[in-house]
């Protein structure tokens, strides 16, 4: 990407960790003579998440969209976008010229300025601005988690 993207980083809501504790409480019972053993899953779980929190970024740039670091996509391959929702968590899914769908994760650190980007790099008739530009006027139909962590960032700046 060039010098002219914006990097969105994945924010998933400390909420949905405590599915995590009771999880690994279970585990732990389960488990209870070799509790090593999960307290080395738990490790791993631990650094999984890390390496998706750093790795799991949305770039957004005049010549398209990246994801994940790696797939990249044109704006003129866009072809249809519309809002999904996945255990709970918000997604875009970009159907494409050719090639698979993408499933875009909208449960960004910063909802508003990826929308902002979009509209302002994505050309006038691109799909996926369309998207952007209606999230943006019916601002109340996001995910009340996806509100509450943008009004905490406001808070703190």
């Amino acid at each position: 990407m060039n010098s002219m993207s914006r990097v969105f980083y994945l924010e998933v809501g400390l909420r949905r960790w405590w599915l995590l504790l009771i999880l690994l409480g279970v585990l732990l019972l389960a488990l209870w003579p070799h509790y090593w053993v999960a307290v080395a899953l738990t490790a791993k779980v631990v650094l999984m998440l890390a390496m998706c929190v750093a790795i799991c970024t949305v770039s957004i740039s005049e010549q398209g969209l990246v994801l994940y670091r790696v797939s990249r996509l044109s704006w003129p391959d866009i072809t249809e976008a519309k809002a999904r929702s996945f255990l709970g968590l918000p997604y875009v899914r970009i159907s494409r010229a050719s090639g698979m769908a993408w499933s875009v994760p909208l449960y960004l650190r910063s909802p508003q300025d990826f929308y902002s980007a979009v509209i302002s790099a994505a050309p006038q008739d691109n799909p996926l601005r369309s998207f952007a530009e209606a999230a943006v006027h019916a601002q109340p139909t996001l995910p009340p988690d996806v509100l509450a962590a943008a009004s905490r960032r406001q808070g703190r700046r």
